[in-house]
């Protein structure tokens, strides 16, 4: 986690959301041009198949069994970033893969928990946590290639590993207050989401009265549509979700990192 005002996490109050740290094309030979001729050696419509010099009836030959291969990706890279929400910062990053069918989004989380959780706890939070972060954000919304104009499901999904993590979160027991890059076994799974929405490279959406932004109820960063990102806390739980506009700055990003324009649009549930 990069930050750029201070090393130490910020807490926020109970009613919101945590806070962050702060800063060719093919062708086809035409068929021969011939007609057939009645011949007096010809054989009954029912007669076997027979080899050409021989006579003898052609043995029949096994189906051959074709492999079927899974369609490898078309194209595949990483995201990664600096994102400001000043006085607030902090890096982001995922890996992305576009196949045939689809977009998916993978973000790798590394846990660095403390002595006190149990195994079972750190289970207990994966499995949280991918089903949360996939109930708010996999499948969302649509991915067009403004060129080719191929449109394609955005998927998403959150995977834990033992090496090369997009994000390394200090796993606490108990309870406490989340930000990025520290979590608390017994916070809900729609907090974890939302923090994995920074590491997707969004911004909180709440007032804050410390950044430059979200100080005020008017402020430009603020939105009050029950978004994820926003004070869900207040505006529903159950019913905060992601954004056009969520689904606009992951196009951005994915179109920048594939060399490639694309538009988003928000699935129908």
């Amino acid at each position: 986690m990069s930050v750029t005002k201070s090393q130490e996490p910020r807490k926020s109050t109970q009613v919101q959301p945590t806070q962050l740290h702060k800063e060719g094309e093919a062708t086809t030979k035409p068929a021969p041009n011939f007609s057939l001729i009645a011949s007096a050696l010809a054989q009954p419509a029912n007669a076997p198949e027979t080899t050409k010099k021989s006579g003898k009836p052609a043995e029949k030959q096994p189906d051959k069994e074709v492999a079927v291969t899974p369609e490898g990706p078309i194209a595949s890279g990483t995201v990664s970033g600096n994102q400001s929400d000043a006085p607030y910062g902090w890096a982001y990053g995922y890996d992305w893969v576009e196949t045939k069918d689809e977009y998916k989004i993978t973000i790798k989380v590394k846990f660095n928990p403390d002595a006190a959780v149990t195994k079972d706890e750190i289970a207990a939070v994966s499995t949280q946590t991918s089903t949360n972060f996939a109930a708010h954000w996999d499948n969302k919304f649509t991915l067009t290639n403004t060129a080719t104009k191929v449109a394609k499901a955005l998927r998403a999904e959150v995977v834990f590993v033992d090496k090369d993590p997009h994000l390394t979160v200090n796993l606490h027991a108990g309870s406490g207050h989340d930000n990025l890059s520290n979590w608390y076994v017994s916070s809900d799974g729609t907090t974890r989401a939302h923090e994995l929405g920074h590491q997707l490279g969004l911004k909180d959406e709440y007032v804050d009265a410390s950044a430059t932004d979200r100080a005020t109820a008017t402020s430009p960063g603020v939105h009050t549509d029950n978004s994820l990102m926003g004070n869900y806390y207040a505006e529903g739980i159950a019913t905060a979700g992601a954004k056009d506009r969520h689904g606009n700055f992951l196009a951005g990003s994915i179109g920048t990192s594939s060399g490639n324009a694309l538009t988003s649009a928000p699935n129908t549930p």
